[in-house]
């Protein structure tokens, strides 16, 4: 039996600096905001279900009247145009259920807007925090460079002080 090469694993790579950190985590509610907002997206769509049945039941009343109106012209001869009963009935469940669903609907996007502004407070705050992260690099590099500029200099003065010595 062959032996089988297990390549070895490596950790994580965690982040190394605050800004770092920050990112990440920035990163990871971005990606909750997003999640968020699609399924807002979703709810707004079973909330436009309704209005779609509600089309459905006006163009059957809107056949019902044409019918009515034809027969009514034509000297009302016969027996009046009947509505398809079966599809009012069949259009009052999509309805009733269109209805049902869009208050669900209502109710979740409530608590998902409310998850939303939350999530957005939390992202203005790490802004803020990632603005100052990065300052506070900007500081320290600067220091850094400060010193390798007096350290040049001081380096400079002894050269002179050894050539003119």
């Amino acid at each position: 039996m062959a032996a089988t090469a297990h390549k070895p694993q490596t950790p994580a790579s965690e982040p190394a600096t605050a800004l770092e950190t920050l990112l990440s985590a920035r990163a990871g509610l971005t990606r909750e905001l997003a999640a968020l907002q699609a399924a807002n997206a979703r709810l707004r769509e079973t909330s436009a279900s309704e209005a779609a049945v509600l089309a459905k039941i006006n163009a059957l009343a809107a056949a019902d009247i044409d019918a009515m109106t034809a027969w009514a012209t034509e000297g009302c001869h016969g027996e009046a145009p009947r509505s398809d009963q079966q599809k009012r009935i069949v259009l009052g469940q999509q309805l009733n259920a269109a209805q049902l669903a869009t208050a669900a609907a209502a109710g979740a996007g409530q608590d998902i807007d409310r998850q939303i502004g939350d999530l957005s407070e939390q992202l203005r705050g790490i802004d803020g925090q990632i603005e100052q992260a990065i300052f506070d690099m900007m500081e320290t590099e600067h220091g850094h460079i400060i010193a390798q500029y007096a350290a040049a200099c001081e380096h400079g003065r002894q050269l002179a002080s050894r050539i003119h010595g």
